[in-house]
This record gives C-alpha cells, sequence and structure tokens, in this order.
C-alpha cells in the first residue's frame, strides 16, 4: 500500500514533467523570445527532483522489506540446523538428513525472497 502511493507520486512528478517539457518544445519560439529558459529549465528540475524522491523512498522501502525477508532466511537456517541437531542428538535422523532438510529450508526461504522484486512491480502497476 505505502509502495503504491509512492510509486504513483512518482509517476505523477514525471508526466508533470513530461507535460512540461513537451509544453516548452512545442513553443520554443516563444520561450526563447520571452527569455524564459531558465524559469522553465527550473520549473522542469523542480519536477524531475519530486520524482526522484519518490523513487528514494521506493527503493528504501524495497531495502527495508527486504532486510526482512533476508532476515527471515537467515532465522529459517537456524531453526533448521537447530532442529536438526536437536534430532540428530536423539538419534531419530542422520546428519546428511539434518543438512539436506536444513538446505532445502534455506533454498525455499531463498526463493520467497525473491519475490520481492515481482510485488513491487506489481504494485507499480496498481498505481
Amino acid at each position: 500500500k505505502v509502495t503504491t502511493i509512492f510509486v504513483a507520486k512518482m509517476q505523477n512528478a514525471l508526466v508533470k514533467a513530461g507535460s512540461v517539457a513537451e509544453e516548452v518544445l512545442s513553443s520554443i519560439k516563444t520561450v526563447k523570445a520571452y527569455d524564459g529558459q531558465n524559469k522553465e529549465v527550473e520549473r522542469y528540475q523542480f519536477l524531475l527532483k519530486q520524482a526522484n524522491q519518490g523513487s528514494y523512498k521506493i527503493l528504501f522501502m524495497t531495502g527495508i522489506l527486504r532486510g526482512i525477508l533476508m532476515l527471515f532466511v537467515q532465522l529459517f537456517h537456524a531453526v533448521g540446523y537447530g532442529y536438526g541437531a536437536y534430532l540428530f542428538t536423539e538419534c531419530s535422523i542422520g546428519a546428511g538428513d539434518v543438512f539436506l532438510v536444513a538446505t532445502e529450508i534455506g533454498i525455499g526461504s531463498f526463493l520467497l525472497s525473491e519475490l520481492l522484486p515481482a510485488l513491487r512491480n506489481i504494485f507499480a502497476s496498481i498505481a
């Protein structure tokens, strides 16, 4: 939800910047006649800065979410090895089985973390 809001604001600022550029280029003689180049450049740069701030917020949120996901990946690894060591000491399973199960838990949790860029693109398309 938060990412969708930031993407919408960023896209809105980019649309405004594009319309400023189109407006200036379509009437370049008038802008030049009234010596308004600097004013139009400042207006365009202001809108681009707004779009960049929105993209920084999106990247910040994505980084936080990726950090949380990687925390869970490592947590799942630790739980897998810890529970595997417990079962190994109880003589329920062998050492190879502990490694196999912990590796599969790690691969599964890592693949879940690879879902984040796709979710970001989905949120961007919703906005």
